[in-house]
């Protein structure tokens, strides 16, 4: 890949103190040479191109502030572009706009290739991803539409790179030392889904898999959620996660067996499961007469996910 000139010019940086205070706070920095080793803890981000930079050097004001926009991305398909993606597990990790972001740097995978982890993201306009240096190797993290670029590939556990999405959009990125090798990401900047019921969508979003998609079951006399299916995370996940059904429907909770032991537990009426079963089978049922919006989780895995949601009509 041809390297842009900016690459070595002045680029908006940020401590940790100051991403965790607010988002957008910036300075700059100059840059350690190419092949330099790196401190121990680094920080940096930005709003366009950027480098990652020990965060003890001293920053000045930036004198280029370049206002994100979306771009297209210069792959046919993200999907297609992540197919060969060294760790990719076939799903976007999403995240809520007010949730932290981050991607690990090199994590080894089972073939000890380096890989963005996750490989895949997908979060809302003004979320502020941090790219967090794993290992020991020279890495970097670059943008094939130029949005991004943390510089000249740099070694170090605890180097960071940070980048604000102000706009929609998908963005494809490589680790320009294994471009050809699969060390390749993408960032896909949506609005997050609506499926018509808000307090459903609060719920639910961040959660793999949620893209506002109801499915309807009004025709059913009883419905079978299912307990521990496969996601990105592990068996934590409902199957399906928001259904809507007709008043009266018996819907029955089904265990898969899988992920260690999961409960379902309502916010919205008294109903949960006696206990946090790990065998296979179905440990809760309830027949759902008020219409409304229920909402609900595995207690232990709330935390990563693990919710879903009724809609009674």
């Amino acid at each position: 890949m041809t390297r842009s000139p900016s690459r070595r010019r002045v680029l908006q940086v940020a401590t940790l103190a100051c991403l965790g205070g607010a988002a957008g706070c910036l300075a700059s920095s100059e840059r350690p040479a190419a092949g330099a080793s790196a401190p121990d803890t680094a920080t940096a981000t930005g709003t366009g191109t950027g480098t990652a930079t020990p965060a003890a050097t001293p920053t000045d004001t930036p004198t280029d502030s370049p206002t994100p926009t979306a771009t297209t991305t210069p792959v046919e398909s993200i999907d297609d572009w992540l197919a060969t993606a060294n760790g990719y597990r076939g799903d976007l990790e999403a995240h809520a706009p007010d949730e932290e972001a981050h991607v690990e740097v090199g994590r080894p995978t089972e073939d000890h290739s380096p890989s963005f982890q996750p490989a895949g993201l997908a979060v809302a306009p003004g979320t502020t991803v941090e790219w967090r240096w794993e290992g020991d190797d020279a890495y970097n993290v670059v943008a094939l539409d130029g949005s991004f670029d943390s510089g000249e590939a740099v070694e170090g556990h605890g180097t960071n790179f940070a980048h604000t999405f102000e706009a929609t959009g998908e963005h494809a990125y490589v680790s320009e030392p294994g471009t050809d090798d699969g060390f390749r990401g993408a960032v896909v900047v949506r609005e997050p889904p609506r499926s018509g019921y808000p307090e459903a969508d609060e719920w639910l979003r961040g959660i793999e898999g949620y893209e506002g998609e109801v499915t309807d079951r009004t025709d059913a006399d009883e419905v079978t959620i299912r307990v521990g299916t496969e996601g990105y995370r592990g068996a934590f996940r409902f199957d399906p996660l928001l259904v809507k059904l007709s008043p009266g429907t018996t819907v029955r909770f089904e265990w898969t067996g899988e992920g260690g032991p999961h409960n379902v537990a309502f916010r919205d009426v008294d109903v949960e499961s006696p206990e946090f079963p790990t065998e296979s089978g179905v440990h809760l049922e309830h027949a759902f007469e008020e219409p409304g919006v229920y909402r609900y989780a595995c207690e232990p895995h709330r935390a990563i996910g693990q919710r879903g949601a009724l809609v009674v009509e």
